[in-house]
Order: structure tokens, then sequence, then C-alpha cells
């Protein structure tokens, strides 16, 4: 199997879900196994420990038993009274378990069991020796038995000693070594505890950086792909490998492309019903204006009134159908509109979105002044346009006759802003936050006659190409403020450039 196959990439996220539980796991075993091994050694190493004090103990046992059965025996040698024979073989039998427990202990601990023999025969020798003691001889002198006793005992005693002796130290050199060990054993296990806990801090943390280092690097682009996808912006290129957060990415993908597809369709769709619905209803405008203008003959009063009501219905209708299919231009992806960036004046921009409502200014006898006409901005001319001449079309309607519609400019840090500013009546707190939805109205926008509901929206979307945004400010009584920010060329192009998207040509102007 190839190696390219264990890359991250390639494991979905159940194999990684293994992988951060079998090693951990594994290791967890390995460490388990290697304490539990030393364990066993420790507890092998205090069972020699604890027979070879025992085999100490029963040795002083025995050593004390066979010196008052000796001494039970020298007595009796003296006084001759028959309890001390029964007190002699009372020892003489401690002796003899002590013995046997001696040569078990040897035997199952793996001692010299030739040293032990010797000294089941020293102890047997002596016992029998006392025993030869226990009947009174008349015919051999009180002194006389007593001294050869004595003189055999101690040959007995002597030879006894030197092997218990040789035993114990045996023993005592087997204690020292196996409390070393244990010392040993004990910092063994203190060391490998440490390491134990070095290593899993090391080994979580290469598991944590393998495996989500990998993970959100990836979740962040599937993250930017969902956000592209709201913006209708280009995607990147799809992750690579099988696991599921790939194969969300190509399902991101396909459904960018679908969208695409439908987008597409639907702007073909608006093509189309602009040109099949606007142009009757242009043409038809002009008839009634022929009409009006007398072309097709007088025809009387009450008629004149109806055409003139028709024309200013359709005029509206055509208005309102404009509104809708720019409003559904302006929010489709950035690669359906191509912004024609010029570099501009906010005066140029006045003056011509000021011809457009000039008539109207002037049927309410309301002012309309420019301030900041200097301010420099990158902007597609024809939507700025646009966008003021809406901006400056509901300030009209919404003030007072006789008043002012003020626009001004200024610099910010990351631009340059246009404020349009009337003095009517006001918006309510509760209608600023829906009132660049697409056919909202407020109360007064209701109730005139050739409000649509879209020309905020239109504007709103004119500022979003331009990567900025409009905003309101109105207090009921005194008036409106719109605000629209617009990027530096910087910016703008940074911005659009990001996205892959908005087509760029920048000319001076």
């Amino acid at each position: 199997m190839q190696l390219a196959q264990f890359k991250p990439a390639n494991l979905t996220i159940g194999q990684k879900g293994w992988i951060l539980i079998a090693i951990p796991l594994g290791f967890e075993i390995l460490i388990t196994a290697s304490l539990w091994f030393m364990f066993q050694q420790a507890e092998n190493k205090a069972v020699q420990l604890s027979h070879s004090r025992d085999i100490i103990l029963k040795l002083g046992h025995l050593s004390s038993s066979l010196l008052e059965a000796s001494g039970s025996m020298l007595t009796f040698a003296y006084t001759s009274r028959p309890g001390l024979v029964q007190a002699s073989r009372v020892s003489e039998d401690s002796c003899l378990k002590s013995m046997d427990i001696l040569m078990k202990l040897a035997q199952e601990n793996d001692r010299d069991i030739g040293e032990y023999t010797k000294l089941k025969q020293a102890v047997d020798g002596a016992i029998q020796l006392l025993r030869k003691y226990e009947q009174k001889d008349d015919n051999v002198g009180m002194l006389a038995n007593v001294g050869a006793l004595r003189q055999q005992l101690q040959e007995v005693h002597k030879n006894f000693k030197a092997i218990v002796q040789h035993i114990s130290d045996i023993e005592r050199q087997i204690e020292l070594q196996e409390n070393d060990a244990d010392q040993q054993l004990k910092a063994n296990i203190q060391a490998l505890l440490l390491c134990f806990v070095i290593a899993s801090v090391i080994i979580s943390a290469l598991l944590a950086r393998f495996f989500s280092s990998n993970i959100a690097s990836r979740l962040n682009k599937i993250e930017e792909n969902s956000r592209r996808i709201g913006f209708r912006a280009e995607l990147p290129e799809p992750l690579l490998g099988d696991d599921e957060l790939a194969k969300l990415d190509r399902s991101l993908h396909q459904a960018s492309d679908d969208l695409a597809a439908a987008e597409s369709k639907k702007q073909l769709m608006i093509a189309m019903i602009s040109h099949d619905l606007r142009s009757p209803l242009l043409s038809l405008q002009g008839t009634l204006a022929l009409l009006l203008a007398g072309s097709c003959g007088v025809i009387p009063e009450k008629a004149q009134t109806r055409v003139q009501k028709a024309e200013r219905s359709l005029e509206r209708l055509i208005a309102m159908i404009t509104d809708f299919l720019d409003l559904e231009k302006f929010s489709a992806s950035d690669a359906v509109l191509n912004l024609q960036l010029t570099q501009t004046n906010l005066q140029k921009i006045f003056d011509e979105s000021n011809l457009a409502v000039e008539s109207l200014a002037n049927d309410r006898s309301i002012e309309i002044i420019c301030t900041g006409g200097e301010t420099e901005f990158i902007c597609d001319l024809n939507l700025m346009i646009r966008l003021l001449t809406n901006l400056l079309s509901n300030a009209i309607k919404f003030s007072e006759p006789n008043s002012k519609v003020e626009v001004g400019s200024g610099y910010e840090k990351d631009g340059a802003f246009i404020t349009v500013t009337d003095h009517g009546a006001g918006i309510d707190a509760k209608s600023i936050d829906s009132l660049f939805e697409p056919f909202f109205q407020t109360k007064e926008g209701a109730s005139k006659d050739n409000s649509s509901g879209l020309g905020l929206a239109v504007c709103r979307e004119i500022a979003r190409k331009h990567q900025g945004e409009i905003t309101v400010r109105s207090k009921i009584g005194v008036g409106t403020v719109f605000r629209i920010i617009i990027p530096n060329a910087t910016n703008l192009m940074a911005s659009t450039s990001s996205d892959s998207a908005t087509k760029l040509n920048i000319s001076k102007n």
C-alpha cells in the first residue's frame, strides 16, 4: 500500500477517531504491562526477602531449642530429676519441627540443600547424643557423666554453630541483595511513571497537532466556501482526499455550480422579461403621449383626463418593473455585473442626478444644495448616479414644500462618503430596520402613488457592489440622513480581486 494513502485527508473522521483511541490505548497497555512485570518482580523479591527472614528466624528458634535441650540434659546429669528428661524431649521435638520447616523453605526457594542436610545431620547427632544420656548409669560417676556429656555437646554445638552461622550469612547476604534490588525496582517504577506522564503529554500534543490542525484548516476552507456561496463568489479548488470533509466540500462546489447555472437561467429570464414586458409598455406609453399631444386628433376632456391617469399609472408600472429588474441584476452574482470603475468627484455625480430630479424638485419648490463637490471617488459612475438619484427622489417626495435637501461628502479612514439630508417628517424607529428590504414601505411611502418600495433596496445593492454600505439616521419631525460609504480604490480592488468575481475597468474622468 502506498504511503500517500495514509495522509490525514485520506482518513475518514471515524478512522481518525479510532487512531486517537488506539495509539494512547496501545501506549497505556504497554505501560500497564511494564508496571505489572515490575510489580511481579517486586512481589517475588518481597517473597524471597520474607523467606530469608523466616529462615533466619527459624535458625534462631532451632539454636534456642537445641540449647534448651542440652541445658535440660546437663541439669539432669547433675540432679537426676526425671522432669528434665521430658523438658529435653519437648525441646528436641521443637528442634525437629524447626528443622523440617527449614528443609521445606530451602527446597521451595532453591537454597543449597547440602548445607541444610549438614545442619539436619548435626541436629540429629545432637539429639541422639542427648537421648543417649537420658538413662542414668550407676556404674559411671556423676562428674564423669557430666564431663563426657559436656565435652561431646561442645563438639556438637561447635559444628552446629558453624553450619548455622554459614547459612545465616548466606541468608543475610540474600536479604541485603533483595533490599537493594527492591530499592532499585522502586526507582525504576518512579522513572517509568515519570516517562509515562511525559510521553502521554507528547503523544497527546502530537496527535492533537496531527489531526486538529488538519481538520481545522479544512473546516475553515469549507466555512469560507459556504460564505462565498452566500455572496455568490467563485470557489477555489475542491479539497483533496476521501474523508467526509472533502466530500462535503465537493457537495458545496456542486451546489455552487448548480446555483450558478440557476442564476444564469434566471438572468436570461430577466433579460427576456425586460425585453418582452418593458418594450410593449414603453410603446404603449408613447402612444398615450401622442394621444395627449393631439397627434391623433382632439380627444374629449373627460377622455383626456383618463388618458393622463393611465399614463401616470403606466409610468409607475414601468418604474416598478425597472427597479425590480435592476434589483435582480444588482443582487445577482458579481460575475453577472461588470463594474466600470471611474475616478470622479461628487459634483459630477450630483449634476447628473440633480438633472434627473430637477422637475420633481421644482414642482414641490424644494431647493437641492451640494457641498463638498471636490471629493474624489472610485466608482461606477452610472450606478452611483442611479443611487444618488433614488435618494434625492425619496428626499424630495418626503420633504415639505419650500424646504431644502442637502447633499454633502467627505473622507474617512478607509474611503469617502456621501450624505443626503432632508427635513421631512422623519422615519419611526420600528421601520428603520426594514427600510432597505424589497417592497417595504413606511406609512408615508405607501401613501405616495408612485412609490414601489424597491428604490432603497436598489441603493443598498449598488453600495454593496462597491464593497460599501448605506446607513440611515432619522428623527420624527426633524428629518432623515442617508449616508453612503464607498471604500477607496485600493480596498475596493483588493476586495473584489480576492473574490475573483467582479471585473474592474478603471478610467480617469
